[in-house]
């Protein structure tokens, strides 16, 4: 064991793709050679673990879901102690209360980083969901005042939101806002279309992200369908990612007659090329912090139209960088798509002050600033052990 540091990312939630797993993946490879280890605990696919370790992380599997609350506590202790971890960084609530308190008998500082609301990662539809979720809630609270040493919001929105609510105190609590690699020159494109018999003339659509049902890619679907053919003619929907709702959503296109301007392609590892070679990105979430692949298509200078929640509304002016569209309004969404999709000049635009937007989030400017936390709180740990 290194001299180095420890800290440990914590996860109760299956880590494979998507925004949490792109944002570990960019404090990871940023940390290294800077006096940090990290320290991966999670439920996490060989997949991601692979990556993890690509990027020098040692990769502890830790499942809680068959687990009691005192032996999730018990068992990250265990862990904990075994890799002398120097603080925790908590990333998902599913196991926030278990971890705050592991991390706090093992006197280590613990912060947390808020990538969504707890209320958008628990279920409401029962009475029982909705009780436990105000459980949750309640102790969540009490340990943000007591025991944590500090809570990143990565939406300005969301931060609010608590600031309001008094769920988190203000002093523990900053605002971090997701980062992204900024591509480097121009950006090299890999004949992507030519591989997919995609023509180069047509006007292609990108969706990058997991296919779940926060996404909205039913209404993205239904937004297709009422297109004017003529223009519909010129469109192609690439579908970049995988998730549960998958297979109802290929039902729908095919239901739709709609199979020849859709492509799903699954989970790709690069996503940048398909961003490359695309002209609109488009993101009709439900719900959203601040969206990573948002980011990432405006850094490859894509026009973006997207929901109005979350960040999304702070990252697309609308009428600037893209369009602004009501959540779940197909007619809304169908409207200003086929506006964008017969500008050429329109979209250069716009893709234009987009790119020069996400110029403004770069991944080394969040991780500077995490960083910086991590040391307040080893530093202060160190100062109380010195006075004990």
């Amino acid at each position: 064991m290194s001299d180095a540091h420890r800290i440990g990312f914590l996860s109760g939630d299956h880590l494979d793709f998507g925004g949490v797993e792109t944002h570990l993946l960019s404090i990871f490879r940023l940390l290294q050679k800077t006096g940090f280890e990290s320290i991966l605990i999670a439920p996490a696919s060989d997949k991601f673990t692979c990556l993890a370790k690509s990027l020098g992380v040692r990769c502890v599997f830790w499942d809680p879901k068959n687990m009691g609350c005192m032996e999730k506590i018990n068992s990250l202790r265990i862990i904990f102690s075994e890799h002398q971890l120097s603080l925790l960084h908590i990333h998902s609530p599913g196991v926030a209360i278990e971890g705050r308190i592991a991390a706090y008998l093992s006197g280590i500082p613990a912060i947390m980083t808020m990538h969504l609301q707890p209320a958008d990662y628990f279920s409401k539809s029962t009475l029982k969901q909705k009780t436990k979720l105000m459980v949750y809630s309640f102790w969540d609270c009490v340990l943000n005042y007591l025991i944590t040493e500090k809570i990143i919001y990565v939406s300005d929105r969301a931060y609010a939101r608590s600031m309001t609510w008094k769920y988190s105190p203000k002093k523990r609590s900053v605002v971090i806002p997701n980062g992204v690699e900024l591509p480097l020159g121009a950006i090299a494109k890999r004949n992507i279309r030519n591989l997919l018999g995609t023509p180069q003339e047509r006007i292609v659509l990108c969706f990058v992200g997991r296919l779940e049902p926060q996404k909205g890619l039913d209404i993205l679907i239904n937004a297709l369908r009422l297109i004017p053919q003529p223009v519909l003619d010129t469109l192609e929907l690439w579908v970049v990612g995988t998730g549960s709702v998958k297979h109802n959503i290929e039902l729908l296109s095919q239901s739709l007659k709609l199979q020849n301007h859709v492509r799903f392609l699954g989970y790709q590892e690069n996503t940048k090329i398909y961003l490359a070679e695309s002209d609109i990105f488009m993101l009709p979430s439900n719900y959203e912090a601040l969206s990573i692949s948002l980011l990432d298509a405006m850094a490859h200078g894509l026009p973006c139209i997207v929901t109005d929640t979350g960040e999304n509304s702070r990252l697309i002016t609308h009428g600037v960088d893209g369009f602004v569209v009501p959540i779940g309004n197909a007619r809304a969404l169908s409207s200003l798509l086929a506006v964008l999709a017969t500008d050429s000049a329109m979209r250069e635009r716009m893709g234009r002050s987009a790119r020069a937007k996400a110029d403004k989030f770069p991944e080394s400017e969040m991780v500077s600033k995490i960083k910086s936390i991590y040391w307040a709180g080893i530093t202060r740990m160190d100062e109380v052990d010195k006075s004990l």
